[in-house]
C-alpha cells in the first residue's frame, strides 16, 4: 500500500488497482466487497451543464460520490467525509435538488468514521438481500 497525504490530512490509498481519497474510503471499499454488495464507484454527478455567458465558457459543476448502491430503483449515494468543506455543503444540497426534481428515489448518506462504515455495510447488506 502507497500512502500520500492529502490536503485535509486524509491519506491516500492506491489498492486493489483503485486509487482510495482516504483510508476509510478504502476500508468502506472492502466492507462492500466482503459483504457482495454491487455498487458503482466514484461516479460523476453533473449537477450543472456547462454553457456559454456573454461568449465565455463556464465550466460545469460536477461531483464524484464515491459509492452508490442501487436497489429496487432506490438509489444510496454514500460518501466518505472525514471533513465537510462549504463546498462539500453546496455541492450535496445540489445533488439533493437535482434527484429530487427527477423524481428519483434516494437517499444520500454520509459516513465520517470506520463504526459508520461498518454499520451502513451492514445495512445496505439488508437492504440488498431484503432482509430488512
Amino acid at each position: 500500500m502507497k500512502f500520500k497525504r492529502h490536503k485535509y490530512g486524509a491519506k491516500k490509498v492506491n489498492k486493489y488497482g483503485k486509487k482510495f481519497d482516504s483510508m476509510l474510503e478504502c476500508f468502506f471499499f472492502e466492507k462492500l466487497v466482503a459483504n457482495g454488495i454491487t455498487f458503482e464507484f466514484q461516479r460523476k454527478e453533473v449537477l450543472q451543464g456547462k454553457f456559454r455567458h456573454n461568449d465565455k465558457a463556464v465550466r460545469e459543476v460536477a461531483m464524484y460520490i464515491d459509492f452508490v448502491v442501487t436497489h429496487n430503483s432506490k438509489i444510496y449515494f454514500i460518501d466518505t467525509k472525514g471533513f465537510f468543506t462549504d463546498i462539500a455543503r453546496l455541492k450535496y444540497k445540489m445533488l439533493t435538488h437535482k434527484l429530487f426534481m427527477q423524481g428519483k428515489d434516494f437517499d444520500v448518506m454520509f459516513i465520517k468514521n470506520k463504526k459508520e462504515a461498518e454499520n451502513i455495510a451492514l445495512l445496505m447488506k439488508s437492504i440488498t438481500q431484503n432482509l430488512g
